[in-house]
């Protein structure tokens, strides 16, 4: 972790206040005006017990029984999928020759691919109205990848793929890349099967058992139409249409009022989504959630589906990503895993706030991070010291 040099006396939070440069991140987390940026919640309730899934739980197809849902740390994950617009970036900062085919031309609709006619190096654009879509035509391996990108800082090299998060080094065999598993010491990454149904099903209301069948905070079937202002229970899926008339995903959060008990949005439809977890039963990987030309039951707690081997594609498949439990930072107010400017406003905002059970307090008092019921200078010391200008680490 690298520090910033700060003035760390008692009562300095006016002056750090006034020092700050509040600059914009050039990266997926700061995406320009009419892009989606990545977000995350806060995924708590830890220990609670899981719930049955598969085909002893009412999963239409063959697959195996698993309780799912208990995540035993707090963790964050993404409010949204993984955009188009997102891995574009991506591959403009890692794919100039690309080695480990992130891209392929099945992608075409939604990314173009140009080669400079002198050096052969590729670069990549966004096309046509699919910048705030989810990406699609991505293998597990692909998805790994981007996670080590974004825990190495985005950094505009081929290398940065290749550990992080997890260990890579090079490869590309389906035998090989069946081995990768998450490192102790990860930041960004895929969320577990776990972690994926918690943010998803469960009802938020402390470390219970209790789920939702639809990741809408629904027990009844959602709606696939998309209309302003969203009703609330609707997803993007296939019921004697696709959902907007048209065979696309539809760009994420669409369903404005149609989250999850934690605020994410379309784990319920829109695309499958990877998960971390091998299936026990074959040398696959977990995906869950739905697509928007799947049918209702897909959406379903109960079901997931499997990809074959992790250099697998399909046209319904994308990502999201997560925080791990171990990443977490403290000071992250915003939990976008790293300390900064935002984090500050945050900090200065409650600063000196002497009751946090204050009903004007935003959600508590994020900035007590000693948790003594006061943010005050000794929180400012933690503070400063997570205070960081790339990541939490």
């Amino acid at each position: 972790m690298r520090f910033r040099s700060i003035d760390c006396r008692a009562g300095a939070v006016a002056v750090l206040l006034a020092a700050l440069p509040f600059g914009a991140f050039a990266d997926v987390f700061s995406m320009p005006m009419g892009f989606q940026s990545i977000e995350f919640v806060v995924v708590r309730n830890l220990g609670n017990p899981g719930e049955l899934s598969g085909p002893s739980a009412g999963q239409l197809q063959p697959g195996e029984d698993r309780v799912c849902g208990r995540v035993d740390s707090v963790y964050s994950i993404a409010k949204h999928e993984v955009t188009v617009a997102h891995y574009c970036e991506f591959l403009n900062a890692v794919a100039s020759t690309d080695p480990y085919a992130l891209y392929i031309p099945s992608m075409g609709d939604m990314i173009r691919r140009s080669t400079d006619p002198i050096t052969g190096r590729y670069s990549y654009a966004v096309l046509g109205d699919w910048a705030n879509r989810p990406v699609l035509m991505i293998s597990w391996s692909n998805a790994v990848r981007f996670c080590n990108w974004l825990t190495n800082g985005q950094a505009s090299d081929p290398a940065s793929t290749e550990d992080g998060s997890y260990t890579l080094a090079g490869a590309t065999s389906n035998a090989v890349l069946m081995l990768v598993t998450r490192r102790p010491d990860a930041m960004y990454v895929l969320p577990t099967e776990d972690e994926w149904y918690k943010a998803a099903y469960h009802k938020n209301d402390g470390p219970t058992n209790h789920y939702w069948e639809y990741a809408t905070q629904s027990e009844a079937m959602p709606s696939n139409s998309i209309v302003s202002p969203d009703p609330g229970n609707s997803a993007t899926f296939w019921d004697n249409g696709y959902t907007g008339g048209v065979y696309k995903p539809t760009v994420v959060g669409a369903h404005s009022n149609s989250p999850s008990a934690y605020g994410t949005f379309d784990q319920s439809g829109n695309v499958y989504e990877f998960t971390e977890t091998p299936n026990n039963t074959n040398a696959g990987r977990i995906a869950r959630g739905g697509s928007f030309a799947g049918i209702v039951s897909s959406m379903r707690a109960t079901y997931r589906v499997i990809y074959p081997y992790p250099t697998y594609r399909w046209g319904e498949g994308g990502m999201r990503v997560a925080v791990a439990g171990a990443a977490t930072c403290p000071g992250d107010l915003n939990t976008d895993a790293r300390v900064d400017d935002a984090d500050f406003v945050i900090f200065a905002y409650q600063y000196n706030v002497l009751d946090c059970a204050d009903p004007v307090m935003p959600a508590g008092c994020r900035a007590d991070l000693n948790t003594d019921g006061v943010v005050d200078d000794a929180d400012f010391l933690i503070f400063v010291m997570a205070y960081n200008d790339l990541l939490c680490s």
